[in-house]
């Protein structure tokens, strides 16, 4: 289902949706994110180039967000980070980043110390212009393990170093997209997926 406008955008034989405004998303009634184990690839093409930009008052008035370029996500919202349960996302809050968490609130509530919750990333990311890359997130919530791949090469991985991760449960709906991007094959697996499976993923 789609909520809004969106178009179909073709590149280098592959094919995706834009949605091109923050009120519109493709909203997902389908997914295994709630399994103890499991992965999800996605393909992401930036419609501009996206790295370090600075910030000004002035960008919040129409959207408190603009910082945040929502891939995928259990909140309408487009890049309401702090109301979603999870979220897969491109940001430029402090540095460009890609991660995905499991979570509601924010990762760094005092901008130094994380929150020991279920969340993986990578750090000064920047993305291309017209330029498709995958993304995948994999995750076993019991082991407490999490990891993040762009192009088959692992990018993310979780902390290592507490006794637990803390999770919550993901809203029956996800919603895809944000002005910025093309998205393109969502794709939800059973499996865990580790390097090797990652890897072969990325064709």
């Amino acid at each position: 289902n789609t909520a809004g406008t969106y178009r179909v955008l073709r590149k280098d034989g592959r094919a995706g949706i834009h949605t091109p405004s923050i009120h519109s998303s493709v909203e997902i009634h389908d997914h295994n994110l709630n399994a103890d184990m499991g992965s999800v690839t996605v393909w992401i093409m930036a419609l501009e180039d996206l790295g370090t930009m600075a910030h000004h008052s002035e960008f919040a008035v129409s959207n408190p967000y603009y910082m945040n370029y929502r891939i995928l996500s259990d909140c309408r919202t487009s890049g309401d980070l702090d109301h979603a349960a999870f979220s897969m996302v491109w940001s430029n809050t402090w540095y460009p980043q890609l991660y995905a968490k499991f979570c509601k609130g924010q990762v760094y509530p005092d901008a130094y110390n994380p929150r020991e919750m279920a969340f993986v990333a990578a750090g000064h990311f920047e993305l291309r212009k017209g330029q498709w890359y995958q993304l995948c997130f994999s995750w076993n919530k019991r082991e407490h393990v999490y990891r993040l791949y762009m192009n088959g090469i692992l990018v993310g991985v979780s902390n290592s170093l507490t006794k637990g991760l803390a999770y919550e449960t993901v809203g029956d709906t996800l919603y895809v997209g944000n002005p910025c991007m093309c998205i393109a094959d969502l794709a939800f697996y059973s499996e865990f997926a580790d390097e090797k499976e990652a890897a072969a993923r990325y064709v």
